[in-house]
């Protein structure tokens, strides 16, 4: 990644069980990332998107963020996204 860029990527988080799954909380690690979900409700069978946007400005080198799901599934009320990579300055920049 480009120091000062931000990166998007998406998540697909699919409802395989039989009730639906709710989403109760999204929480990125920390303030330079951001997400946003197109449905709180996953219907059973249904899936949900999740964007995810990782702000670079004033990182470099290798960088873990994570991003906690939290959800009502009693077996897996707590799912985690880690995002990895390594921030380097723009070889174009004069």
């Amino acid at each position: 990644m480009v120091k000062g860029d931000t990166v998007k990527t998406t998540f697909v988080m699919r409802n395989e069980g039989k009730n639906p799954l709710i989403i109760r909380k999204i929480q990125p690690s920390c303030g330079c990332t951001a997400s946003k979900v197109d449905k709180w409700e996953i219907p059973a069978g249904d899936s949900a998107t999740i964007e995810i946007e990782f702000n670079t400005l004033g990182r470099e080198g290798d960088d873990l963020k994570t991003l906690t799901i939290i959800t009502n599934d009693p077996a897996h009320p707590v799912s985690k996204i880690y995002l990895k990579g390594t921030i380097v300055e723009n070889p174009n920049a004069l």
